[in-house]
């Protein structure tokens, strides 16, 4: 799982970064199109508000789980790079994956 997870986080970075300068690429750096572009259909704002609500859910789980397990500072994490470190966490305390 470990390695899944590192996978993921490097894909996950790869297309939202790339996305991100495809948009500075053709737009420039133009934050309030940006922003605009964002809310600017009910599928966008859709979309945000998931992204958004579901951010805000993992960052409380990471809060808890990292509590849990004893890790240091665990509001340092991403998503990805935290469940990355947590698989090392649960491989060494032997306790079963969630």
């Amino acid at each position: 799982m470990k390695t899944l997870y590192l996978v993921l986080m490097i894909i996950s970075a790869v297309v939202g970064y790339g996305i991100a300068g495809w948009f500075v690429a053709t737009h420039g750096f133009d934050i309030a199109l940006f922003l605009r572009q964002m809310v600017e259909t009910h599928g966008a704002l859709q979309a945000l508000s998931d992204l958004l609500i579901t951010g805000l859910i993992v960052y409380v789980w990471i809060l808890h789980e990292g509590r849990r397990l004893g890790m240091t500072r665990p509001w340092l994490y991403i998503v990805a790079l935290f469940l990355y470190v947590r698989q090392g966490y649960v491989q060494r305390t032997h306790s079963p994956a969630l």
